[in-house]
């Protein structure tokens, strides 16, 4: 069993997500593996299809309770876990009625600072940082946001960060070398180790919407107007699963009452990966502030 983004997982094959766990809290999700069987892969139980241009497929029964993963005789089931842990379980989660950002997360003292932005904004590398720095991970490239009493939290997703090749020199120093995320991609796998990740929610703190990297005035961070933090955040929201107008709705409800009581700043990266430890060091002094960031 394992457990990501707050789904419990049971899997016909050995999952890179982290520890596995028995704790279960609701029926747990069944992913079924199949390399080259189609008939398998087309059974009867549900009608929602992701297709992949590469032949990666993935069909998911309505309820989203059920996965069949199929993938291209040349590839493995590690490649198929690249899609399976972010778009596909992003796709059950809208299902649920969850919202989700194109985020990463990492927790500061007991409280969750999200890092959104586009693909190649420097997600997963600034969380990277911040981990070396002390912070804990929650979780790379989807930020789930569930209401919990007066708190949105987010849940742990699995325990590393999927890093570029480039990235990996500029956090550990000449000659390191990480492990492929999968014999089929070129990200290279961080894996967070014994108190860097744990499987329990953390409320959400702050989210940072990673700008254009710059090289005059930056790292620094910016505010931004009450409008422009919610249709930046639109752009972030990750809704795959959702049914049509309903999903986006509830999305933007939840987004229009988050940045009411949510710190959402810009965050502008330097365009040297040397000054990380300075755009650290920001978001670390404005999390430990005595009253967090400002909203």
């Amino acid at each position: 069993m394992y457990r990501a983004f707050g789904l419990d997982l049971r899997c016909a094959e050995p999952l890179p997500c982290g520890p596995a766990t028995e704790r279960l809290d609701s029926p747990p999700l069944a992913v079924v593996s199949v390399q080259s069987d189609p008939t398998r892969a087309e059974g009867s139980f549900g009608d929602l299809v992701l297709e992949y241009p590469d032949g990666y497929h993935f069909r998911i029964a309505p309820a989203g309770d059920r996965i069949v993963a199929r993938w291209p005789d040349d590839a493995t089931f590690e490649d198929a876990s690249c899609y399976l842990l972010g778009p596909v379980l992003r796709f059950v989660l809208g299902l649920r009625g969850v919202p989700c950002l194109h985020a990463s997360a990492v927790d500061v003292d007991g409280g969750a600072i999200a890092l959104a932005g586009e693909s190649g904004a420097g997600k997963s590398t600034t969380a990277a940082a911040l981990v070396r720095a002390g912070a804990r991970l929650l979780t790379d490239d989807t930020v789930t946001l569930v209401r919990s009493g007066e708190d949105v939290v987010v849940h742990p997703g699995y325990a590393g960060l999927r890093l570029w090749p480039d990235v990996t020199a500029a956090l550990g120093g000449p000659g390191v070398e990480l492990p492929r995320v999968s014999p089929g991609w070129d990200k290279r796998f961080l894996a967070a180790e014994g108190r860097a990740f744990d499987l329990r929610p953390v409320p959400l703190r702050a989210i940072y919407l990673l700008g254009d990297r710059r090289t005059a005035g930056a790292p620094c961070i910016e505010a931004l107007s009450a409008r422009d933090r919610l249709l930046a955040l639109l752009q972030h929201v990750r809704e795959e699963g959702a049914k049509g107008r309903a999903g986006w709705a509830r999305a933007f409800e939840a987004l229009a009452a988050l940045i009411e009581r949510i710190p959402v700043r810009r965050l502008i990266p330097h365009a040297d990966l040397d000054r990380l430890p300075a755009l650290v060091d920001l978001v670390l002094t404005e999390a430990r502030r005595p009253d967090g960031p400002e909203v």
